[in-house]
């Protein structure tokens, strides 16, 4: 239920084989509650409004607490195990854009606070404007540059969204609690992507920058994080699926091959399982992402301590068969590439790429960044 997929065609509404029961969304839109003379996508719905019309999110919530309710009157749980196995999956569409969350939430992050809304500097070149309605506040320097009061405004917006989105998750937990299912209930919550908020000059998503590929990733298992666990090995967003495979007694996924088209069931990712046992182990060496960009394709390889982004391009080459070959062709000169150091920029803010100390880090990093793209490509 809710924006667990991205909606309509690039996920074939939803995805319908993957569920037993019909997908279900909400009729209303936050949108509804956009002044027609709102200037930016932000607004803060006072509950009078929410009353008459809730919001999104929260009509997927309540459908939720009743699933879990009826769950609980069907099912026999013990400490361990359930007579009645079950899958739910709750997309929120907050905070992404428009960010209309209620009023309440909106408090919570006061005007006064302006410490809260300071960006850093940085030596990115700016990019884009926000992907939201700001005509009539850009400034005579630059249009993409927002003035202190538009960016502060933009912050606050996103930031009372995410408090608005964490209680959303409490009452789902807290129901999982009522009905008793959290004794035998694997729990999981993570993003899809993350978002900069004037940070590296950028606005949105859509880069190979820290900010916009890091993600919350959350998992309870019964028995075995009760204590709570922290890990800071370096893992990817397709390490969630062999997990929760493993951690619920299944059948453990084969790897996929280079051409995974016609296989039915595989994954590109590795089971955290380890890391609850052993958090400080290393399960894996370094994450990957890629994006499209307007000069080519941009990949990034993350390690625990460093970044590097390099840019291709790439080209579909028509073979004699009249089927087509993936090849990419890398820019080998340096402003085509970029390199961070987390040990002591965690934001991002100091391109390293001509500092020779770090010579044999862009030798390596770019080394394995191009073996894992060839390995895709086949």
């Amino acid at each position: 239920m809710g924006k667990v997929f991205h909606p309509r065609s690039s996920s074939n509404n939803d995805d319908p084989p993957s569920w037993t029961t019909p997908y279900y969304h909400s009729i209303h839109r936050d949108g509804y509650f956009l002044p027609k003379d709102s200037v930016g996508g932000w607004f803060s719905v006072p509950k009078s409004e929410i009353d008459k019309i809730p919001l999104v999110d929260m009509v997927s919530t309540e459908m939720a607490k009743v699933i879990l309710t009826d769950m609980s009157l069907t099912t026999t749980t013990t400490t361990t195990t359930t007579k009645r196995p079950f899958f739910m999956a709750v997309g929120f569409n907050k905070p992404h854009l428009s960010m209309v969350c209620p009023e309440e939430f909106y408090d919570k992050y006061p005007l006064e606070e302006e410490e809260r809304f300071l960006v850093n500097t940085s030596w990115h070149k700016p990019l884009v404007r926000p992907s939201v309605n700001i005509d009539g506040i850009q400034t005579e320097a630059d249009e993409r540059i927002l003035p202190p009061d538009a960016l502060r405004d933009l912050r606050r917006a996103y930031f009372a969204c995410i408090s608005y989105v964490d209680d959303l998750v409490g009452q789902i937990l807290r129901k999982l609690e009522e009905t008793g299912l959290d004794k035998s209930t694997i729990v999981s919550f993570m993003a899809d992507h993350g978002f900069h908020l004037g940070e590296n000059r950028h606005w949105g998503k859509v880069t190979t920058w820290e900010l916009s590929n890091r993600v919350p990733m959350m998992i309870r298992i019964p028995g075995l994080t009760d204590a709570g666990i922290v890990s800071p090995s370096v893992v990817e967003s397709v390490d969630m699926f062999p997990t929760l495979v493993e951690a619920a007694g299944l059948e453990p996924l084969p790897v996929c091959p280079k051409r995974s088209g016609s296989v039915p069931l595989c994954t590109q990712g590795i089971s955290l399982m380890p890391l609850l046992r052993k958090p400080k182990e290393r399960v894996q060496s370094a994450a990957f992402s890629q994006i499209v960009a307007t000069d080519g394709m941009r990949y990034t390889i993350r390690t625990g301590r460093h970044r590097l982004v390099e840019t291709a391009l790439v080209y579909n080459v028509s073979q004699p068969n009249g089927s087509y070959q993936i090849s990419v062709e890398w820019q080998s000169t340096m402003d085509r590439i970029e390199l961070y150091d987390h040990e002591m920029d965690i934001l991002e803010q100091v391109n390293l790429i001509n500092d020779r100390r770090y010579a044999d880090v862009v030798e390596d990093l770019r080394e394995r960044l191009h073996e894992f793209v060839e390995s895709l490509i086949g």
